[in-house]
């Protein structure tokens, strides 16, 4: 196993400024050899361990060839095992568990077109394949992935196509359980194709009775949230309850209909909002952090993590949110060079593992980088 471990952090105790809120770093890893790496999903696993995703490259070459892999961790940080499941295979989305096995959408190359088209992948904890579905109904286009989605019938691969250097909608792919392909669903603010038409998606969420909640912008100002059915194969835009003035990146749904909801942009302006089911605004926090995530910890507690820049350090920002009340614990940890979180997971016993990577100083390549947290 060609991998390094630079360094490791263990039990070091961190307070915020505002409460007895703690939380405990049991270790930072951070695993490096001769190619630059970064997570794009992480799972919790019954063991205390994790299941992570992610994509290599080497750090000289350019234009760069993304390798995408999976690897298990044990609940020390060691690595067990790492797979590559098909070399044309670039890149992946979160990872979603049902019962014993594993599921993920990725972008694979199409060596004819050379275009980016997504596929679907099923796995087991030692990182046996059972199942691997390339689709090319996109063929003509790149696919611009996005997550996984999960439902009561099967999955959502969300994502975006560009249809040519000035339009842009979404599409996505709703498939069963076996990955089998249901139908596409596109999402489209302007029928007429006007010129300069980019409808970008964010986010997608499903709820009850074949339900889902599009949220995205058309040509980077008008940010819409759309209810539509998985069953359309066309839907058009529109804007639900309160106006926002910011990208809606993440949702999650709590007890009683509503919904707690974040965003941000790269000027660190970044809010977290909990709303009705029509999404009407109940409770606004404005965040100066970027990358925010939300990771639920029951149905009615989730953490909010973030970065921010202070002092010319990026330091990691975990808060609590509880339902009707708020932001209600917050802290900073410093974390050593440039740890940037792109993915999180709960754990069984209540720790936060957090996917992402680091940038030593004055490079521009990142390492792939995993935190275990202990949370009080």
């Amino acid at each position: 196993m060609k991998t390094s471990i630079l360094f490791q952090l263990v039990f070091i105790l961190c307070f915020s400024e505002n409460s007895a809120f703690s939380q405990q770093i049991d270790w930072i890893k951070s695993y490096s050899s001769d190619k630059g790496s970064r997570t794009s999903g992480i799972i919790a696993t019954m063991d205390g361990g994790i299941i992570i995703s992610g994509s290599e490259w080497e750090k000289v070459s350019e234009p760069k060839e993304y390798k995408y892999f999976i690897a298990k961790y044990n609940s020390k940080g060691d690595q067990l095992w790492k797979k590559y499941p098909d070399p044309a295979i670039r890149s992946g989305s979160n990872i979603l568990k049902k019962g014993f096995d594993y599921y993920n959408a990725c972008v694979y190359i199409d060596h004819n077109t050379n275009k980016k088209l997504p596929c679907f992948m099923k796995f087991n904890e030692i990182g046996e394949i059972d199942t691997l579905i390339f689709y090319d109904e996109t063929k003509n286009y790149n696919y611009n992935l996005l997550e996984l989605v999960n439902l009561d019938n099967g999955f959502i691969i969300t994502g975006t196509v560009d249809a040519n250097e000035e339009i842009t909608f979404g599409h996505n792919l709703h498939i069963d359980f076996k990955g089998h392909l249901l139908n596409t669903i596109s999402i489209i603010y302007d029928f007429n194709y006007s010129h300069h038409s980019w409808t970008d998606i964010q986010t997608i969420v499903p709820l009850t009775e074949n339900r889902a909640i599009a949220t995205g912008t058309y040509n980077y100002i008008t940010y819409f949230i759309s209810k539509f059915s998985v069953n359309d194969t066309l839907v058009s835009c529109n804007t639900l309850g309160s106006h926002f003035k910011q990208n809606i990146d993440k949702i999650l749904i709590f007890k009683d209909d509503g919904y707690i909801i974040c965003g941000d942009t790269w000027k660190l302006n970044g809010f977290v909002a909990e709303v009705d089911s029509s999404f009407n605004i109940k409770s606004k926090h404005s965040l100066k952090l970027a990358n925010i995530q939300l990771v639920r910890k029951n149905d009615s507690t989730v953490f909010i993590i973030g970065t921010n820049y202070k002092r010319n350090k990026v330091n990691l920002f975990i808060g609590t949110f509880v339902y009707q009340k708020g932001i209600v614990n917050e802290t900073y940890l410093n974390v050593p060079n440039e740890f940037l979180p792109f993915c999180s997971s709960m754990g069984s016993d209540g720790s936060l593992f957090i996917g992402g990577g680091y940038k030593l100083p004055n490079e521009t390549y990142s390492f792939l980088s995993v935190m275990k947290i202990n949370i009080n």
